[in-house]
């Protein structure tokens, strides 16, 4: 058995990778990182807001 932190870093590292992998499905994705728990919406909800008006004139545009 691998000693906690070792084992801590490797499943970090595999969490990353699969990030970038989602981001890898969408071209035009992009990641933002929010310092909050797993409750962003209840914890950061300014960064919920932000962005969602980020990507609304992208979307307006493609409406039309």
């Amino acid at each position: 058995m691998l000693p906690k932190a070792t084992t801590t870093a490797e499943l970090a590292r595999d969490g990353n990778a699969k990030r970038i992998d989602f981001l890898r499905l969408n071209p035009g994705a992009r990641q933002v990182w929010v310092d909050s728990g797993h409750a962003i919406p209840l914890e950061k909800p300014e960064a919920i807001v932000g962005a969602i008006r980020e990507i609304l004139p992208t979307l307006r545009r493609q409406e039309r």
